[in-house]
């Protein structure tokens, strides 16, 4: 007599290997969208810093806009106070292509830090004497 020993299998869950492929799965789409949020992080920090960098560099125009023509010089390198991390500096070219014609520039720099990455703005003005 040979007996026969029926083992009830049941289909309807899942097995080892199907729950360990799902976790990884999981795992590794996990650590794309953490990854995505710091490189999009770090981007708007830099974006922010170029927008102050521009922010002073209009302001630094727009104090030599207000000269008279005959007092516009080069400037030395000048630290802003609410951003001490930020050097700006200045230089005119006078004569510049023409007589009475001054090129002003406007160099705003940030050094790199251990997160971020280095920032430089540069603005040019022309400023004619007529």
């Amino acid at each position: 007599m040979r007996s026969s020993i029926k083992l009830n299998r049941n289909d309807n869950g899942f097995s080892l290997l199907e729950i360990i492929m799902s976790m990884l799965i999981v795992a590794l789409m996990a650590f794309s969208l953490i990854f995505l949020f710091l490189i999009s992080y770090n981007e708007a920090i830099y974006q922010s810093q170029i927008m102050i960098a521009t922010d002073l560099a209009v302001e630094q125009l727009e104090l030599i806009k207000q000269k008279k023509y005959e007092d516009i010089y080069s400037g030395a390198e000048d630290s802003v106070p609410a951003y001490p991390d930020f050097k700006r500096i200045w230089y005119v070219e006078d004569n510049y292509t023409a007589a009475n014609l001054k090129r002003i520039v406007v160099i705003v720099e940030k050094k790199s830090s251990a997160t971020t990455k280095p920032v430089k703005v540069q603005l040019v003005l022309y400023i004619n004497k007529g």
